[in-house]
């Protein structure tokens, strides 16, 4: 599970690490975001290529661009379903797991049912922030979830960040027994994730709907803080 799923950007060559690189510039929003972005994917090509990098350039901000609204429309969204939702197509497109949702008012702080492409099972808390981070005492909440559940391994996704004390929770958690994982997605690995599979994921019915009732000019939402 944890070789499956760790939440690194990827680091395999083509348009993932251009993508990676125009996070934080497109994060930024605002006309020169896009030139930014531009600039920093198209480093990526062959000097002497200046159509190809050109290309590539264009299509990593394509690509940024999309993550950045599906996470903004997520985050917009007050009932939390949309980041559950969305969660489930990731890691269904990106990882190839099986994605059951089970969130709602009764789901015990259990909001997907996953089993991952080497048939580990997992679940995972879903947490939809339109401002501040993820604390400590929400990660300590979803641990006790977990073993209410009866399952050694988890993951806590988010369209914000993790505080250093989230962290620090998780990893020791997991670090106290072999046998178990607790992941921690953020924004950043969301971003990458979409940016990756863009594509595949712009097809998607629920991410087309999901985007239409979240027009390409709707104001940005306040970006989240980073992880203190």
């Amino acid at each position: 599970l944890a070789a499956a799923a760790t939440p690194t950007t990827p680091s395999a060559p083509g348009s993932t690490v251009l993508a990676a690189r125009v996070v934080g510039a497109a994060r930024a929003g605002g006309p020169r975001a896009g030139g930014a972005a531009a600039a920093a994917a198209g480093s990526g090509g062959a000097p002497d290529d200046h159509g190809g990098s050109a290309n590539a350039a264009a299509a990593a901000c394509a690509a940024v661009r999309f993550a950045k609204r599906v996470l903004d429309a997520t985050r917009a969204d007050p009932t939390g379903g949309a980041l559950e939702e969305v969660s489930a197509r990731l890691f269904r497109v990106c990882l190839g797991y099986t994605v059951d949702r089970v969130g709602g008012s009764h789901d015990r702080g259990i909001d997907l049912k996953m089993r991952s492409a080497d048939d580990v099972p997992c679940v995972a808390q879903c947490k939809s922030k339109r401002t501040g981070d993820v604390s400590f005492v929400e990660v300590s909440a979803f641990l006790g979830a977990m073993g209410l559940a009866g399952v050694d391994h988890g993951l806590f996704i988010t369209n914000a960040a993790f505080t250093g004390a989230a962290r620090k929770a998780a990893d020791e958690w997991a670090a106290a027994a072999a046998h178990r994982s607790l992941l921690l997605y953020s924004c950043e690995e969301l971003t990458a994730m979409c940016c990756k599979h863009h594509a595949a994921l712009a097809r998607d019915h629920y991410m087309q709907s999901l985007l239409e009732h979240r027009p390409a000019n709707a104001p940005h939402d306040t970006p989240p803080r980073r992880a203190r």
